[in-house]
């Protein structure tokens, strides 16, 4: 078990993972196969949890989508691609592949969908 400091970039929320999805891609970043962008870096490309911080840049604040997604400290959400350690206790995550949950949707299904829910989506 390593661990290193997090380090968010300007654009990222920062979310206490509480589930996690495993995707065939993940294999790949585990063997070697796909290289890192970065390192030390985490792996995993999904995750399920609470937002424990917002994007410093006020760029991003003041930008019309942010403001109209309305993200809050304490908010459940599940992010699927653009994560630097989901398969960790805290990861960064761009605000644009972040969506908050809905009250009817738990963070542990949200984790099961993100990117698994949507490739059985394209078969239907």
């Amino acid at each position: 078990l390593l661990e290193f400091p997090l380090e968010p970039a300007p654009a990222e929320i920062v979310v206490k993972a509480e589930y996690l999805g495993i995707n065939f891609i993940d294999t790949y970043f585990r063997k070697g196969l796909y290289p890192l962008k970065q390192l030390p870096s985490g792996i995993g490309s999904e995750v399920a949890g609470t937002i424990v911080a917002l994007p410093t840049s006020s760029d991003v604040q003041e930008d019309p989508e942010y403001k109209a997604r309305g993200f809050k400290i304490g908010d459940r959400v599940v992010s699927s691609g653009r994560i630097t350690g989901g398969h960790s206790d805290y990861a960064t995550v761009n605000w644009r592949a972040v969506l908050v949950l809905p009250p009817n949707i738990s963070t542990r299904d949200a984790a099961a969908a993100s990117s698994q829910g949507l490739t059985a989506l394209t078969f239907i």
